[in-house]
């Protein structure tokens, strides 16, 4: 499908359109954080920059800035809290 469209005008996220991608675990489920630092050895590997946050720790709006994507292990509520 080579980045062709989908599904209402959405495109299909290529792998060269990720730059920088914010990977996000939970401090209170520690299985996240191993899963969260699998991603980022992942993306590594891949040649996309990737800024763990693998305890929730960071600040999120700073973190995320100038990110193409960012990937909530463990829960969307991971994020709110």
């Amino acid at each position: 499908r080579g980045g062709e469209r989908v599904s209402r005008g959405a495109r299909r996220v290529m792998r060269e359109d990720l730059k920088r991608v914010v990977v996000i675990g939970s401090r209170w489920k520690p299985a996240s954080q191993d899963v969260a630092r699998a991603v980022v050895s992942w993306l590594t590997h891949a040649g996309i920059e990737a800024v763990p946050d693998v305890d929730g720790e960071l600040d999120l709006v700073k973190a995320i800035a100038g990110a193409d994507l960012a990937i909530s292990v463990g829960g969307d509520g991971t994020m709110l809290s």
